[in-house]
C-alpha cells in the first residue's frame, strides 16, 4: 500500500514528508505556510481557509497576491 502524500499548493509536486513539501514551497514558490500562519496569527480554521483560497486562485490561474 502506498504512503499518503501531501501536495504543493502551487504545482503538481507531491511528497510523502510534510517537511520535504515545505522546503519545496520555500525554494520554488517563495512561500512558507508556517511563517505566514505565525505572522498573521492564524488559528487552524483560518489556515484551512487560506489553503483553500490559494488552491482556488491557482485553479483559476489567478495570482493570490495581486488578483491578476
Amino acid at each position: 500500500e502506498s504512503e499518503p502524500k501531501v501536495f504543493c499548493l502551487f504545482c503538481d509536486v507531491s511528497c510523502v514528508a510534510v517537511t520535504d513539501l515545505q522546503e519545496h514551497m520555500k525554494e520554488k514558490h517563495k512561500f512558507d505556510l508556517h511563517d505566514v500562519g505565525n505572522k498573521l496569527q492564524l488559528n487552524f480554521y483560518q489556515k484551512v481557509k487560506l489553503i483553500n483560497y490559494i488552491r482556488r486562485q491557482v485553479y483559476h490561474k489567478t495570482c493570490y497576491g495581486c488578483q491578476q
